[in-house]
């Protein structure tokens, strides 16, 4: 091979490189052209290569193709595009998938163990099957579907394995044991769990009537029936319609002044349109008022609450929520609905306000409130489960704090030693 000296021409290559000081560089490389004086050659024009800066072609130097890669090979091509523009090296969407599939691929001479499972390509739609080595946790290749003559012909390739981890499908069973009957069917470590788990949300719901009166009886001897009264400056004997305006809630108040504010502007001159402006009120809502006058607060009720207002100041002593008391009140005699006892209670105690935990009421007495506070039901069966099966469930791997959803579990489950053993 000869070398030619001959400099015909040059021209100019833009190449991106590695940010400078959070700067984007270009480099702005000149390259010559050659002539060959033989005449049997057949290419008469030779560019000047700089294969230790860059490829052919290409815009970017090694370097900076390198470290987009290790981007890319992480993300979406959209986000890949995305973040090359903020560490300005600035490419397409398009020019990441290049990249990524311009990557060599890993050969696998020896397979020794790996694990099979459904890919989705779009998920609901098409899917393919995915093989992993089990040793390195990476693909090894992907196949266009799930049927089993394709992965037939892919095992019957590779005839070295001697272990597979796979799901409970039979299609990859049998394809198994027919290209390399030799090999060992392992489950894998999600459907070992889920197995167990299973079996185990059986056994809790043959027994789940048993464990729910254990609960019950093991809470009950943990609370206290006889929490003290309070006093109150509610007055128990007389709920007049006085009383219950004056509880009205401030939101409502300041509608009833702006529907006054309607009617002073429209006996001023004001349209409606103006009045719908000024109030910023739809205009509908204006011509309604102003045609009705204003709607009243006061709901008529044939309900007695007086009857039960010690019960219910006894309740509130106890921060329970307006459903239970209303399930509670509904035992001694309370004949209404609930939406109608909440909005009674809303007008009449519009400050109340409860813990926010679930809460259970047994049935009261007029003159003896019996209370059971804070029970929390027994979670469902394949809540624990999980709950058996999963050590870690609801505690955070970095901080260790338990959720309050495993802080309601083991409230229940603690004292309940028959479903831990």
């Amino acid at each position: 091979m000869k070398y030619s000296a001959i400099v015909r021409s040059s021209y100019v290559r833009k190449l991106v490189d590695l940010p400078l000081a959070a700067s984007s560089v270009l480099i702005m490389l000149e390259v010559r052209r050659f002539a060959c004086k033989n005449i049997d050659c057949e290419k008469q024009i030779f560019s000047e290569r700089c294969n230790n800066l860059t490829e052919p072609y290409s815009r970017r130097t090694n370097r900076a193709s390198e470290y987009l890669k290790k981007f890319f090979i992480e993300i979406s091509a959209n986000k890949g595009a995305y973040f090359s523009r903020i560490l300005n090296i600035p490419v397409s969407n398009n020019t990441c998938l290049r990249m990524v599939k311009s990557m060599p691929m890993t050969t696998n001479k020896q397979l020794y163990c790996i694990g099979i499972d459904d890919w989705a390509k779009r998920k609901g739609m098409n899917y393919g099957t995915i093989i992993v080595d089990a040793y390195t946790g990476r693909p090894i290749d992907i196949l266009d579907s799930r049927d089993s003559s394709d992965v037939v012909k892919w095992l019957s390739r590779h005839k070295e394995i001697e272990y597979v981890t796979r799901d409970r499908a039979t299609a990859y069973a049998s394809a198994i044991a027919k290209a390399i009957p030799d090999a060992k069917q392992i489950a894998d470590r999600f459907h070992l769990v889920k197995n167990l788990s299973d079996a185990i949300q059986d056994e809790i719901r043959q027994e789940y009537s048993y464990l729910k009166t254990v609960s019950k009886a093991i809470h009950a001897k943990t609370e206290s029936k006889k929490p003290p009264d309070i006093e109150t400056n509610l007055d128990s004997e007389n709920y007049t319609k006085e009383n219950i305006k004056q509880n009205i809630s401030s939101g409502m108040l300041e509608k009833e002044e702006k529907l006054v504010q309607m009617i002073k502007m429209k006996e001023n001159g004001c349209s409606i349109s103006e009045i719908a402006r000024k109030t910023q009120t739809n205009w509908r809502t204006v011509e309604k008022y102003l045609e009705h006058g204003i709607p009243s607060t006061e709901r008529s009720t044939s309900v007695n609450y007086n009857r039960y207002i010690n019960e219910i100041k006894h309740m509130c002593s106890l921060k329970i929520n307006p459903t239970a008391m209303f399930r509670s009140l509904n035992d001694i005699g309370l004949k209404c609905c609930e939406r109608s006892f909440t909005r009674w209670f809303s007008l009449n105690f519009p400050d109340y306000k409860h813990k926010g935990n679930r809460t259970y009421a047994k049935p009261l007495k007029i003159n003896n409130p019996d209370i059971v506070t804070n029970f929390i039901p027994l979670p469902l069966p394949k809540m624990l489960s999980i709950y058996v099966t999963n050590s870690e469930f609801g505690v955070a791997k970095d901080t260790g704090e338990c959720s309050q959803e495993r802080q309601t579990v083991d409230k229940r489950i603690r004292p309940m030693k028959y479903i831990l053993t």
